[in-house]
């Protein structure tokens, strides 16, 4: 009986010294604050529209992040350069590269898929991959290949430096692709500089 009412006693002086302790604490910010008053505004805060427009695209990268699939634009063709996004890993190119070229006053595609051990396929089509062909040239297809470049806009013409290997130091070769004719293309070796 003795130990309820020293517990009695004891939680109710906690108590009284909590409730003394959170007035004391009031009462000394409420001085501290008359003492040092905030500054009142005296026109509306405009935002920064650079900030707004920061944030605006932030959260919509974010978002559009968040909800496309990571894989959405892969584009996956076949080794006879025919779009089927349904291929397995094993059938499948990814295509890294397209560019439009024109010739004669029709419009094509030159693209590039990669294997998934690297070696790359060069196709030419029709616009939307009507009438797709391999590019038969040895010297490109079936390689490793470090850059490809347009001479210019809707110029049927490309360079293309070929890697020889994968590691560090590899020898590099330059060809210029010439789509002139995109049924016989011509490949042409490159003189280093």
């Amino acid at each position: 009986m003795l130990l309820f009412e020293v517990g009695q006693t004891r939680n109710s002086e906690l108590s009284h010294f909590s409730h003394f302790l959170c007035d004391r604490t009031s009462s000394i910010f409420q001085e501290k604050r008359s003492h040092f008053p905030l500054p009142q505004p005296t026109t509306p805060m405009k935002p920064n529209p650079l900030i707004k427009t920061t944030l605006f695209l932030l959260l919509t990268g974010t978002l559009t992040t968040i909800t496309q699939p990571s894989k959405a634009q892969d584009v996956y063709i076949d080794n006879n350069c025919r779009y089927n996004p349904n291929l397995e890993q094993i059938d499948r190119f990814i295509v890294f590269y397209g560019r439009k070229f024109t010739t004669n006053n029709q419009t094509y595609w030159l693209y590039a898929g990669r294997y998934q051990d690297g070696a790359v396929l060069f196709c030419v089509s029709r616009p939307d991959f009507v009438q797709p062909q391999p590019i038969q040239a040895e010297e490109i297809n079936a390689q490793f290949i470090e850059k490809i470049e347009q001479n210019g806009n809707n110029n049927p013409s490309f360079y293309i430096q070929v890697r020889h290997g994968q590691n560090i130091n590899v020898p590099l070769s330059d060809y210029r692709l010439d789509l002139s004719n995109p049924d016989r293309p011509t490949i042409t070796p490159l003189s280093p500089d």
